[in-house]
């Protein structure tokens, strides 16, 4: 399977790093987590499992060891197209949907929309200035994507302005997960990273062939 284009045809490199998690309320990001599709749902078009299990020990053998930043997860429960996050007072929220019109399940091909909305509900101006999009289909291989801005753009958002696009991702497999981070840059000249939670990418049951 050949690299994913998702955002503006950016490609994405062969490799794996490890997964964030969706977390109650609020959790120090270090470990590793399993996001697999695996963890995800027992099988396509079953009862869903808990979305995003953690690996191995709790997260506070972490701290001391690294330099974490703090990470507010909101509750996810009702939709598994939903994810939102909240890092340094940026919040990333994320709506994600098939798109049959893209797809040809025949072909082993289906496709992905996602609407992503960042809202500044901090006090400082801030500006997104790259993107890392981890993808993982339903084999459990996984992609990375890198670049600059976001559908073409670089977004300042000043206190209490957001920023709302919409792109795509296509995979080889019904259903799979994305997460990720954005880079930013405040009027410090401060850069740091923002996360973008786990959310689902599925066919809806009704539709698979």
């Amino acid at each position: 399977m050949g690299p994913y284009n998702c955002e503006d045809g950016a490609t994405a490199p062969q490799a794996a790093i490890p997964a964030a998690d969706k977390a109650p309320v609020e959790t120090t990001i270090g470990q590793g987590f399993n996001t697999s599709p695996k963890s995800i749902f027992a099988r396509h078009g079953a009862v869903c499992q808990p979305l995003f299990q953690r690996k191995g020990a709790g997260l506070k053998d972490e701290v001391g060891a690294r330099k974490l930043h703090r990470v507010r997860y909101h509750g996810v429960v009702n939709s598994i197209s939903l994810s939102e996050a909240t890092t340094k007072n940026i919040r990333v929220r994320v709506q994600a949907k098939y798109d049959p019109s893209r797809s040809s399940p025949q072909q082993s091909q289906w496709f992905f929309l996602y609407t992503v909305k960042i809202t500044n509900e901090g006090r400082d101006t801030v500006q997104l200035i790259s993107r890392h999009w981890v993808i993982t289909d339903g084999m459990e291989h996984v992609e990375e994507v890198r670049g600059p801005g976001v559908v073409g753009n670089q977004p300042v958002l000043k206190p209490g302005q957001s920023f709302e696009y919409t792109s795509g991702c296509p995979l080889t497999t019904p259903f799979g997960s994305m997460h990720g981070t954005y880079q930013m840059i405040n009027n410090s000249d401060e850069k740091f990273d923002i996360e973008i939670a786990p959310f689902t990418l599925t066919e809806p049951y009704d539709t698979v062939n």
